[in-house]
């Protein structure tokens, strides 16, 4: 591989970014450390899934570094500070999203998003609803995402939705009753959007119910539409002090934002060693030769990304945009040349 360029070329962001925990907390770049769980994504979906599936990951890397920064203003008015080669989750055609570089970022792209950003709701009001849904709440996070209770028709329903009501969460509620001597009526109240529920979990806290959530392995795919922000402005900035962070799945959630933090070169690699491996198990990959987008690569990056993915195949090296002579020998002696 060439000098190692691209090793220390690092995909930084400003400090005060904050950062999605798995206790769906938001903290600023500059406290994480070293063992943190953080969420995030699948760094590439599937061969036969078009989709990626939320991630728990852990901080592997932490380090600081002074270079040239871009501000991206997106259409939620959220500002986020990142280097150049920071990569991001650009929404495509169905749902056919590709990491791309801040220096690549168009204004009207959109990035993938995770989920809104929240506070710790310290408030009475954010106390109380945290008190009920841990008392009288009930949460199933495993194939759905549903966060709800059922009350006796008292009233409380009633306070309750207009907490929620007023704080701008999507509820609905509906009225049910048991036949018997009595007809006792009953309320209940749901949420059903993985984002609301964690944005009511995050910020009300409610200790039981947090508990309960599941992230490893959630699908996304549904929320195409709705879950990528706009670009409405891209401003270059001058050098600065940038934070680079490293997880084990080489992604995470910044300012509800799904972003890379791997080497991209790297990470190709990585792609291509899933594909290939199979056939290589199988006996049909018989050499891999470099074109023109390779070359690019190994020439902006100073990374051999065809040489070292052979080494990573233990299969022949088969030139630049060559012509490959291919020699099979039947057991009749009989020599067939293929080019």
């Amino acid at each position: 591989r060439g000098n190692g360029v691209a090793d220390w070329v690092e995909r930084c962001l400003h400090p005060k970014t904050r950062i999605l925990k798995t206790d769906l907390t938001w903290v600023p770049l500059d406290s994480i450390k070293v063992g943190d769980n953080l969420i995030g994504i699948d760094e590439y979906h599937k061969p036969e899934k078009r989709r990626r599936l939320l991630r728990e990951t852990k901080v592997t890397h932490i380090g600081n570094t002074y270079q040239l920064a871009y501000k991206i203003v997106l259409d939620n008015d959220i500002e986020i500070i990142a280097s150049a080669n920071h990569q991001w989750l650009k929404r495509g055609h169905h749902d056919d999203s590709k990491w791309t570089a801040t220096s690549l970022l168009k204004i009207g792209d959109a990035i993938k998003n995770c989920c809104d950003v929240w506070e710790t709701d310290n408030s009475y009001e954010a106390g109380y609803v945290a008190g009920f849904l841990d008392g009288e709440g009930h949460a199933g996070m495993k194939k759905r995402n549903i966060l709800g209770f059922v009350q006796s028709d008292n009233g409380l329903t009633e306070v309750v939705a207009s907490i929620l009501d007023e704080k701008g969460y999507g509820f609905k509620t509906k009225e049910t009753s048991i036949m018997g001597s009595t007809h006792k009526r009953y309320k209940s109240l749901f949420i059903q959007n993985r984002r609301e529920v964690w944005r009511l979990l995050g910020s009300v806290r409610p200790k039981r119910l947090l508990q309960k959530v599941v992230i490893d392995g959630k699908d996304t795919s549904a929320e195409h539409q709705e879950g990528a922000v706009g670009i409405k402005d891209i401003i270059q900035l001058e050098p600065m002090k940038l934070i680079d962070i490293e997880t084990d799945c080489h992604t995470f959630v910044a300012e509800g934002l799904f972003t890379h933090n791997s080497n991209i070169v790297d990470s190709q690699r990585r792609r291509c060693n899933e594909i290939f491996r199979p056939l290589k198990e199988e006996g049909q990959l018989i050499a891999i030769g470099t074109g023109n987008h390779e070359e690019d690569i190994h020439r902006k990056y100073d990374d051999d990304i065809i040489r070292n993915l052979c080494r990573d195949m233990n299969v022949p090296y088969a030139g630049y945009q060559s012509f490959i002579v291919l020699r099979f020998i039947r057991a009749q002696k009989i020599m067939h040349l293929l080019t």
